[in-house]
C-alpha cells in the first residue's frame, strides 16, 4: 500500500464463527443466516480514479451435496433493509457438484464504483469468483457474473447504506444439500 490517497485498506466486518447451516431451495437463500450484517455504509461508495472507493467481500465455507444433486448457483444480492428478503443478483452459471460431504469452497466478490451520480443512479460494477476443487467441477471455479452480460447495479445511491446477501440457489429443492459459511470478511478499499 502506498498510502498515496491518505486512506487505508480496512477490514470493516469479520465473522469467524460458522453461520447457521443453510438448506437451500429452488429460490435464492441467504448463506449468512446467524451472522451479523454485511453493510456497505452510506457514502462508503463513491469517487472515481485516484480517490475512488470500492469493496471486497470474501467468504469461505463447507458444503454437502447429496447423492441426488441438483444444479447449484452461488451469487450476491443487495438490499437497503436488514430483512433477508432479496431478489437474486449476480451469480455463477449453474454447476452440478459431485456427491460430497464437507467440501471446502471460497468466494470473492468485488464492488467498484463505475459512474458517479448525485442521485440514486450511480453505477457499481460487480465481479467475483467461487472456487473449490471438491465442490465446483473442473476447472474448479465459477465466475460472477456468469457471462459477459450485464455486470452492474445501475441504481446505487451513495447516500444509502446497502446490505449484501451472498446466496445459494438450487435447481430443485433436494433434501440433504447444505452450505455453511465459516468466515465472512468485508473490506473497504480507499
Amino acid at each position: 500500500m502506498t498510502r498515496y490517497s491518505g486512506t487505508d485498506y480496512e477490514l470493516k466486518d469479520s465473522y469467524g464463527g460458522p453461520a447457521t447451516i443453510t438448506t437451500p431451495t429452488a429460490a435464492a437463500v441467504s448463506m449468512i443466516a446467524g451472522l451479523g450484517p454485511l453493510i456497505i455504509p452510506a457514502f462508503g461508495m463513491g469517487g472515481l480514479g485516484t480517490l475512488s472507493k470500492s469493496w471486497r467481500l470474501r467468504l469461505s465455507g463447507v458444503a454437502t451435496a447429496t447423492a441426488t444433486v441438483p444444479t447449484w448457483k452461488m451469487g450476491v444480492a443487495k438490499t437497503t433493509t436488514s430483512a433477508a428478503a432479496f431478489t437474486a443478483g449476480f451469480e455463477t452459471a449453474t454447476f452440478t457438484p459431485a456427491a460430497v460431504t464437507g467440501a471446502r469452497w471460497w468466494a470473492d466478490f468485488e464492488f467498484t464504483y463505475r459512474t458517479l451520480s448525485q442521485t440514486n443512479t450511480g453505477v457499481v460494477a460487480v465481479s467475483g469468483i467461487v472456487t473449490g476443487p471438491a465442490l465446483v467441477p473442473a476447472p474448479f471455479s465459477a465466475s460472477i457474473p456468469a457471462s459477459n452480460g450485464a455486470d452492474t447495479w445501475t441504481d446505487w445511491d451513495i447516500a444509502q447504506q446497502y446490505y449484501l446477501w451472498p446466496y445459494l440457489t438450487l435447481g430443485a429443492a433436494t433434501a440433504g444439500n447444505t452450505v455453511t459459511v465459516q468466515t465472512a470478511k468485508l473490506y473497504g478499499e480507499n
